[in-house]
């Protein structure tokens, strides 16, 4: 049993009367209020609640009578979280309703997006998307939304609201407004065909709290989310926040966060977790942009300085943030997820800092150098090098019968030729069989008595229509014997 409160500069920043309270397997949360009087306000996941503190006790005091209670995994205050640009006055300059600077930005260009496209377009793919809302009638998203929830408001509407108040005290006004609606526009550019599952977990002036941040993790993983974007965070580790990403971690999904707008190597969580990819923001030169922060913990950089993307009312804007660097690591990791056979988190992260264009080496970076991650994202090689690997045979299920699978090109364009290798005195099968990675079969080849062996395949269904860009896989049949491959189909 581990219990754990934060304490000391930050001890203000939270609900007050309200703790979030993680029990263990089999633990019961009505033992705690028992031993201690305290009552459920709010069931946040399996094991998570909020509770009220014993009486009597200051909620950052709860270090004092947790740690001897075996009900009890882990506790924190109810923490108030913000986005970076929340934190760091967002930088956001709206320039109209012109889809231009949006569309044919050079950050697109230089992470290598359209080129990646050919590969894979994200299809198949869910993104949940933790931030401020969205603004669901923007012409962007239409066509790419599901349904997603409000946590600030506790309603099934996730729309970007201003109230023109100055709710937290900052003397700003709607700083946080338009935040989750640019994020999502840098998704939805980056990976066009995934989609998008929008969660508020944070209000107009940029802020929400530690339980509505692990309320919309674990709704993620309860809606399918392969992979979770959050633009959100603490300036200090929150052990129920690290449950509740181990816990999406174990479900399967890839957790990517921004690591912050302080220009020091402040870590914040859950970037700096180690199950979560950090991303910190680079400027036009693959410099570390001037407010971007930088640590250890930073795994991967990304153009984050003067992006254009959506804004509400259907117009666009230019802002500046490691929140809108994180999004291109979210698309480019749905591209992969899409493109090949679902694999581990950490095997999707691994091609992604594998393929990186190195950054440390140029000047401008080098009092930076080991804090920017591995380099600069390039999605284009991410994708190409881990199609590579899905590319080659998978027969090994099937090797002790001698039968090989050989497929050139591949990746391919146009057409592919497709060869089949069986030991001597076996029956050559007549056919081969093109199935998607969802399972479908999407086509039947038939070998030409001329050249038994061997099969031609033009990227086209059993209809002759063109089947979308990605991975498929081979089946084979030769009396007893099988043979199963993959080939990658590009547009």
């Amino acid at each position: 049993m581990t219990a754990f409160c934060a304490t000391g500069a930050f001890a203000a920043d939270y609900v007050p009367g309200e703790l979030v309270v993680r029990i263990p397997p089999g633990g019961n949360v009505q033992a705690i209020h028992d031993a201690w009087g305290t009552q459920t306000l709010e069931q946040l996941s399996l094991r998570s609640y909020v509770v009220t503190p014993p009486a009597g006790v200051n909620v950052e005091d709860c270090d004092q009578w947790l740690d001897a209670d075996s009900n009890v995994e882990s506790a924190d205050p109810n923490w108030i979280t913000e986005s970076p640009e929340a934190k760091s006055a967002i930088i956001i300059v709206a320039i109209g309703s012109s889809t231009t600077q949006y569309t044919d930005q050079g950050a697109f260009a230089r992470i290598g997006l359209a080129e990646a496209h050919q590969y894979s377009t994200g299809q198949g793919v869910r993104i949940a998307l933790l931030d401020t809302g969205i603004d669901p009638s923007h012409p962007v998203f239409q066509g790419k939304l599901i349904a997603g929830y409000d946590f600030v408001d506790d309603d099934a509407d996730p729309s970007e609201i201003a109230t023109g108040v100055d709710e937290d005290g900052d003397g700003l006004t709607d700083e946080g407004f338009g935040h989750g609606t640019m994020v999502a526009g840098v998704i939805a550019a980056s990976v066009p065909d995934a989609e998008i599952l929008p969660i508020r977990v944070l209000d107009d002036e940029g802020s929400g709290t530690l339980a509505s941040l692990i309320r919309g993790i674990d709704y993620a993983v309860s809606r399918g989310a392969q992979i979770i974007n959050m633009s959100v965070g603490l300036a200090f580790e929150s052990e129920p926040l690290e449950n509740a990403v181990s816990d999406a971690e174990d479900a399967g999904a890839l957790l990517v966060a921004a690591a912050g707008n302080e220009n020091t190597p402040t870590e914040i969580y859950p970037a700096s977790f180690g199950q979560v990819l950090s991303v910190t923001a680079l400027d036009s030169n693959d410099v570390k942009a001037s407010f971007s922060s930088y640590n250890e913990e930073v795994d991967v950089a990304a153009p984050g300085d003067g992006i254009y993307s959506t804004y509400p009312g259907g117009t666009y804007a230019r802002g500046s943030g490691t929140s809108f660097a994180a999004p291109f690591v979210t698309g480019a990791a749905a591209l992969l997820f899409s493109a090949g056979t679902p694999g581990e988190p950490g095997d999707l992260a691994q091609s992604l800092t594998d393929s990186v264009v190195v950054v440390d080496s140029l000047a401008g970076n080098a009092p930076f150098a080991g804090n920017l991650g591995q380099g600069r994202l390039d999605v284009e090689s991410a994708l190409t090098g881990y199609l590579a690997e899905q590319a080659t045979s998978v027969d090994g299920a099937f090797r002790p019968y001698g039968v090989q699978f050989f497929a050139s090109p591949n990746p391919f364009r146009g057409a592919t030729t497709i060869r089949l290798s069986t030991p001597a005195g076996t029956t050559m099968p007549h056919e081969l069989e093109i199935y998607s990675l969802q399972g479908r079969r999407v086509r039947t080849i038939r070998s030409d008595s001329s050249d038994r062996g061997a099969w031609e395949w033009n990227g086209l269904d059993d209809r002759g229509r063109h089947v979308s860009a990605g991975v498929y896989l081979i089946r084979s049949n030769a009396g007893s014997l099988q043979s199963v491959g993959r080939l990658v189909h590009i547009r």
